[in-house]
């Protein structure tokens, strides 16, 4: 232990005791730590110091008045040296001042064996190569610094094979005859030739070709044009068009025929009348497929669906028709491992239904009207003036009319009709409504007769990937 303040001559004998007092006492507390300083740092060792802290101003007895102020740990010192030496404000009776003292841990670095080299950086022409070995204690306080953690040596000096390289074709000499079929020879010689065991170069040094031979040039000529064909349209404006091919082509250098191959004209430009609307359908059937009103692709799994999380996903609600009028909820619900979604429940409501709300659950589970369970055993039927509805055993299948399944037969106002499969898994539906005048959204498409916007991407743009709180007709899940 180094001490930072220097003690002075004892001058009688009372002094001489104290300071031997205070020397056992210290003897005392060191030897009480020394089992700790085994048991923690074995390899190891301590630097410690001590440090005036302070003493009772005006004092005339033995360390009166407590210790003054701290001091802060020099840099890399501890208040304990890993558990080793506590430390300590003890008095000094005889000057009549505190001291606390502070260690360093000291610490030799260990270092493990070297590794095998590593993969040499070039196969030939001189590469290099690593070898590494790890801190197995690294250095502390004032121990031996490690060394270093790896090495580079040279490697594979022998020089890298040459291949042998052609440089280009040189130009093509003059044809032997002006036409009726000559010939022309070119050259080529090594840019780089073959050594250190590479390959030779591989081809002739020359080659020839036939050329000039061409016979006579011949202008082209166009046949007569075709009839007009018929109309694109039958009214509303159309397209109607005829055609003609080369009688003789352009052959040897003659020149080509000008002008189009295809005569386009417009064609029953009158009105149209205005036609009935044709009510769409949407198809959701499986782990689901959806076929939407635009018949766009098929969704081949919900999982690309932007209002299902992967990993966390166990049940979704999505919107399958949002409208002014007509309000159509759907939840999905994952099953197995997670990575197959089916369609669990469906959820019906809007001012088409004056706000009322109808559910219907897949097999097991219920259908309600508002609060009121409906259609609870099989067969069944629910009439109230709004909506008829018959479960029944002989329902069509929405992906194959030919068969038929349990399920629950629709009718609901402004023409929408509903076909609900209950399936083994979820259920399946199909869903027949007219285009609702002010647009419409949702997983069945926009119904604007272009399949192409609606993605589940595009769709989650334009209304949001979930339903909001305050629109949600299904029972929380």
């Amino acid at each position: 232990m180094h001490s930072l303040r220097t003690s002075e001559a004892l001058e009688d004998t009372s002094a001489v005791e104290e300071i031997l007092s205070l020397v056992q006492l210290r003897a005392q507390h060191l030897k009480s730590n020394a089992s700790d300083q085994e048991n923690v740092a074995t390899s190891g060792s301590c630097d410690c110091l001590s440090y005036d802290i302070g003493q009772g101003p005006g004092c005339q007895g033995s360390c009166c008045g407590g210790p003054g102020g701290g001091v802060n740990a020099p840099d890399g010192y501890e208040t304990d040296c890993r558990g080793s030496y506590q430390s300590d404000r003890h008095c000094n009776a005889k000057e009549n001042f505190w001291q606390q003292r502070f260690c360093l841990w000291n610490e030799n670095c260990q270092m493990g064996n070297w590794g095998a080299w590593g993969t040499c950086t070039q196969p030939c022409g001189g590469g290099q190569h690593t070898r590494t070995r790890p801190v197995l204690v690294a250095q502390a306080g004032r121990g031996t610094p490690c060394g270093d953690t790896s090495e580079t040596a040279a490697c594979n000096p022998q020089a890298c094979p040459i291949d042998c390289m052609w440089d280009d074709w040189g130009s093509w000499g003059e044809c032997s005859q002006s036409c009726g079929s000559g010939s022309q020879s070119r050259s080529r010689s090594e840019a780089r030739s073959a050594a250190n065991g590479g390959a030779a170069c591989d081809g002739d040094i020359t080659e020839s070709q036939e050329c000039n031979t061409q016979q006579c040039p011949v202008d082209c000529q166009w046949e007569a044009w075709s009839s007009w064909g018929a109309c694109s349209v039958t009214c509303g404006g159309g397209q109607h068009t005829r055609s003609r091919s080369e009688a003789i082509s352009a052959a040897n250098g003659g020149t080509a025929c000008v002008g189009d191959r295809t005569d386009i004209q417009s064609c029953n430009e009158q009105e149209c009348p205005t036609p009935a609307p044709t009510p769409g359908t949407c198809t959701i059937y499986g782990d689901p497929h959806v076929v939407g009103f635009d018949k766009a692709p098929s969704l081949l799994s919900a999982l690309e669906m932007p209002s299902i999380q992967k990993g966390s996903f166990k049940v979704s609600d999505t919107w399958l028709v949002k409208s002014s009028p007509i309000h159509i909820q759907a939840r999905y619900q994952a099953v197995g491992d997670k990575s197959r979604v089916f369609l669990k429940m469906i959820g019906v409501g809007g001012p088409f239904l004056q706000n009322n709300t109808l559910i219907i659950g897949d097999r097991g589970g219920k259908s309600f009207w508002n609060q009121q369970e409906i259609l609870s055993s099989l067969p069944s039927e629910f009439h109230n003036g709004i909506v008829s509805a018959k479960y029944h055993s002989a329902s069509e299948l929405v992906q194959d009319p030919e068969r038929t399944t349990a399920g629950v037969d629709v009718e609901l106002p402004l023409g929408v009709k509903l076909l609900v499969n209950q399936g083994k898994n979820g259920l399946g539906i199909r869903i027949t409504t007219p285009k609702i005048e002010g647009g419409q959204d949702g997983e069945c498409g926009n119904f604007n007769g272009n399949g192409q916007d609606d993605t589940a991407e595009l769709t989650s743009k334009r209304i949001g990937s979930e339903i909001m709180s305050g629109e949600l007709l299904l029972p929380q899940s």
